[in-house]
């Protein structure tokens, strides 16, 4: 357990607790749709690669009163911090309920760029489809044609075969008696389609980044009240600061001045991110009607894939 990164005794009762206010709206943002009401589905506009509000409230519940969240930076440094705990209470907000959305940022960040998976992109029927688009280009006497294994181990190349190809994957489409597996996402025939993939740590920077400017953008009047020592109250060097402090980067050039931040939001402008995280994306929610009262509860987290 990491207890030092909870408060003493600080323990959150469940998704209505206003103790994480901010990390509730950190994750609906400005104008979340919910396409079914009274479903825990919605459509958020925000950075973060989530659809369900609950889901990550509950899993971030659970590891933050069990004391499992791995950070290095304590509750008993950043109420020290000179750099960034003054700057919290000046610019207005809650510096405890800013402490929990910054462990649940941090764990929701580590958990999708380094522990998270990424679903096929293309149906089956999408990417036969795409071949017989290739195939029909039309082709040389210099053409070839090349299949390589992922790793390189093992390759095919064709040369005067394409005409005949073409003429048998058509006829397969056109002929097959069971077209139902067409559109369902696969990983080579097998139906758990996602797949581990790790984010760079620039990525991850970039991302938690990104997620913290999104929670300030609620609240543009928070302008901040001067604090003595000369410590800025730029939102983009707080985030830099937290960026070398909660452990991102090493690079210290992070400290206090937030253009090293500023050329990474550059550099992933426009980057989507394709995984969803195994804690905070990739459980499901039951329902449990008791006397009147409803239980929410997730299912157990499972073991992490083999990369």
């Amino acid at each position: 357990m990491n207890e030092e990164n909870m408060k003493e005794n600080d323990q959150i009762s469940d998704v209505n607790d206003e103790k994480i206010e901010y990390v509730t709206e950190v994750i609906l943002g400005k104008d979340p749709v919910q396409p079914m009401e009274g479903a825990d589905f919605f459509e958020f506009n925000t950075p973060l690669r989530l659809n369900s509000l609950f889901v990550p409230l509950l899993a971030f519940i659970e590891r933050y009163n069990s004391g499992s969240i791995q950070c290095g930076y304590k509750y008993s440094d950043y109420i020290v911090d000179k750099d960034v705990f003054p700057v919290v209470e000046a610019l207005g907000f809650d510096t405890d309920k800013f402490w929990r959305l910054l462990m649940f940022c941090y764990d929701y960040v580590c958990d999708v760029c380094f522990d998270g998976s990424a679903y096929a992109s293309e149906t089956p029927y999408d990417q036969v489809t795409r071949l017989l688009g290739l195939l029909n280009k039309g082709w040389d006497k210099d053409s070839k044609l090349m299949l390589v294994t992922k790793n390189g181990k093992a390759s095919v190349t064709l040369d005067n075969a394409f005409s005949m190809i073409n003429k048998w994957i058509a006829e397969g489409l056109d002929n097959d008696p069971d077209q139902s597996w067409y559109n369902i996402r696969t990983i080579n025939d097998d139906f758990d389609c996602s797949f581990p993939k790790r984010e760079s740590s620039s990525v991850a920077i970039w991302h938690f980044a990104m997620v913290l400017k999104s929670f300030f953008s609620l609240y543009p009047e928070f302008k901040g009240k001067s604090v003595k020592g000369g410590v800025s109250l730029n939102r983009n060097i707080l985030i830099s600061n937290l960026v070398y402090r909660l452990g991102f980067s090493k690079n210290r050039s992070f400290l206090n001045d937030d253009e090293t931040l500023r050329g990474f939001i550059r550099q992933y402008k426009g980057k989507r991110l394709t995984t969803v995280g195994r804690i905070y994306s990739d459980r499901l929610l039951s329902y449990e009607e008791k006397d009147g009262k409803t239980t929410l509860t997730l299912t157990p987290l499972e073991p992490a894939k083999k990369k």
